[in-house]
């Protein structure tokens, strides 16, 4: 089994309100990846198709989780974008990994 590395960025630079944005951003971000739900951010709505979005202090979390088809695999584009939202020293910057799992991988990482 493949098991992702979590994503890590350095915070010692920022203001202390953004260590804490940034920190809450990336432990959502870490948890959508091994197919959890968001510890921080609230639901905001479906999107359809499958996506998902979520409100964070001072980011938005859109949760893509897509029926497709790659090299003739069937299977799910799934995985987050973390945008920091205006007020916040990184606004519009944006964090996303995207991948693509078969239908078994998918429900294995989500299912644990």
């Amino acid at each position: 089994m493949f098991f992702k590395s979590p994503v890590n960025i350095e915070k010692s630079s920022l203001l202390n309100s953004a260590q804490t944005c940034v920190q809450k951003a990336i432990e959502d971000f870490n948890a959508i990846l091994s197919g959890q739900r968001p510890i921080h951010a609230i639901y905001i709505k479906s999107l359809g198709e499958g996506d998902t979005e979520y409100q964070g202090s001072g980011y938005l979390l859109h949760v893509t989780c897509r029926v497709g088809r790659l090299c003739g695999v069937d299977g799910c584009y799934y995985g987050p974008k973390i945008t920091f939202t205006e007020g916040h020293p990184e606004s519009g910057n944006t964090l996303s990994r995207i991948e693509f799992y078969t239908s078994e991988s998918l429900w294995k990482l989500r299912d644990h």
